[in-house]
């Protein structure tokens, strides 16, 4: 799925990550910024206590198969990726360090615990993905594979505003169907898509 994402990277992608402490939203990110750079070592850590984390793009540095999406009104190769994490934003003032206006026109954003941010900052084009546990994880099997099991979690997708995320999440739910994938997507009405 991230990797997915990061190959069809386009100027202006939100995406707000979603889900309890510990549900994959850093990881996701991590995939998606190896995948993009093409650099399976990019130390990507959790900008917890930096609040956002800038990974500046030279098109000869990213993936040779990147297909930014592209129709009339997006498109183009972003500027930078700005990898944030909003937990210790406490209140409005705090988001005034963050040039907002550019991320979102000109930069990619991966967005943890985006319900921080507020909603009159939110791009009216985003893309909600909410990690959540099929059930709740065994803590000694965890530590002993040192990873989640491959079926522990289930992703849900809600594209808002969706001509800019339309043809992707179409495509995600085909392969989600082939490869027996648990991703759910949801419309603007949080309903089921068909």
């Amino acid at each position: 799925l991230a990797n997915y994402l990061a190959k069809t990277a386009t100027a202006g992608d939100c995406i707000l990550l979603s889900g309890e402490l510990g549900a994959g939203k850093t990881s996701f990110a991590r995939c998606y910024l190896r995948c993009l750079f093409n650099d399976e070592f990019l130390e990507v850590t959790s900008p917890t206590y930096l609040l956002d984390n800038v990974y500046t793009l030279r098109q000869g540095e990213i993936r040779p198969d990147h297909e930014p999406f592209q129709s009339a009104d997006h498109g183009g190769f972003p500027d930078e990726v700005h990898h944030m994490d909003l937990w210790r934003l406490e209140d409005a003032s705090s988001r005034s360090f963050v040039d907002f206006a550019h991320i979102f026109s000109r930069c990619v954003s991966l967005i943890e615990w985006p319900d921080r941010l507020g909603t009159s900052l939110v791009p009216a084009e985003h893309l909600r993905l909410e990690l959540q546990y099929e059930k709740e994880p065994d803590l000694d099997q965890i530590l002993q594979a040192d990873d989640l099991p491959p079926s522990s979690r289930i992703i849900t997708l809600t594209p808002i505003g969706a001509s800019r995320w339309q043809s992707r999440v179409e495509y995600l739910r085909r392969l989600s169907e082939q490869q027996d994938l648990q991703l759910s997507l949801l419309d603007e009405n949080d309903e089921e898509s068909r």
